[in-house]
């Protein structure tokens, strides 16, 4: 096992940042899937920053958006994970329905799912990958298609979902930037 645990947090990790008007926001949480070949580090690199980091698993069916299950051994061992760890678990269709209502908003209407300028096709073709099986009634990812664009924007819905951003109370409106008028220009 790597030692993902003791690699600094800090350089990469983005805290803030600051959109073109000049509003700062903060980054309060990072979801980051823990059921690959490595959970073991994932777990290791959570535990080391809590409340920063969710360990996630996604399932195809819950009774509720999401929960937390204690974790109390390393997976496949009798290794104790030395204080436990809570993983988080969420219903990925649910939010994957959420995130396909939010891309087929309009841009300019209130709801839609933003990118920047520099978004690449490449993550944009991962939005498109996935498709609902008409039997099942699940999303589903065809083998050898890329999709991490698509998981890490529901990881976005579940981190906003676990801090309750949708209670937050709005921010009061800024007053409007002054624009600065050019001066008139003279003619000799």
């Amino acid at each position: 096992m790597n030692n993902y645990a003791a690699l600094p947090w800090k350089p990469y990790e983005i805290t803030d940042y600051t959109d073109a008007d000049g509003n700062r926001y903060f980054v309060r949480m990072t979801v980051q899937d823990a059921m690959g070949h490595r959970t073991d580090d994932v777990y290791t690199f959570v535990r080391a920053h809590r409340g920063h980091l969710l360990a996630f698993k996604g399932e195809q069916r819950m009774a509720q958006p999401f929960a937390f299950s204690q974790v109390d051994y390393f997976p496949g061992t009798k290794k104790a994970i030395p204080g436990g760890l809570k993983l988080c678990r969420a219903d990925v269709n649910d939010y994957k329905n959420i995130l396909a209502g939010k891309l087929a908003i309009a841009p300019a209407d209130p709801g839609a799912w933003h990118y920047n300028s520099e978004t690449t096709d490449i993550w944009l073709r991962m939005l498109t990958v996935e498709y609902i099986d008409e039997k099942t009634g699940l999303w589903d990812c065809p083998d050898g298609n890329a999709n991490h664009g698509w998981d890490c924007s529901v990881y976005a819905l579940v981190a906003a979902d676990v801090i309750g951003v949708r209670y937050w109370s709005r921010p009061e409106a800024r007053p409007a930037k002054p624009v600065k008028k050019a001066a008139p220009a003279i003619n000799p």
